[in-house]
């Protein structure tokens, strides 16, 4: 689940907050551009992180992001220092973490369902 004002990137690179996005839209991930399937909204525990290069991002504890070793581990799971992999063969490490109280927030399903790429080009699902 990603918060409010999440940002996704697009097929055509452009930039959408999670909240706006709907069944159909195309949506960049790892594996190229795929279809959103399924938008639906929840309440849970959520998790602050904040990565080496200054991105900023809230995500539920069952959310999964994909790691440098080219593996998806889940939020509940990481540590300050786990690496995470990004758009271009880049990477950006967990400097810190802060535990939440439940928010609510969006999940999005995409046709292959390995995830969609943040602004910054990391992947979750």
């Amino acid at each position: 689940m990603l918060v409010k004002d999440t940002k996704v990137i697009f097929f055509d690179k452009s930039l959408k907050n999670v909240q706006d996005i709907i069944v159909g839209d195309k949506v960049k991930t790892k594996y190229g551009n795929k279809t959103v399937i399924e938008v639906s909204s929840q309440t849970e525990a959520t998790r602050k992180f904040i990565f080496s290069d200054g991105f900023k991002i809230v995500v539920s504890n069952s959310q999964e992001f994909l790691l440098s070793a080219n593996e998806w581990k889940k939020v509940s799971e990481l540590n300050e220092g786990d690496t995470i992999a990004k758009l271009d063969n880049d990477f950006a490490k967990i400097v810190d973490i802060t535990d939440l109280v439940e928010n609510q927030g969006v999940i999005i399903r995409t046709e292959d369902n390995k995830g969609v790429m943040l602004s910054n080009g990391m992947m979750v699902r």
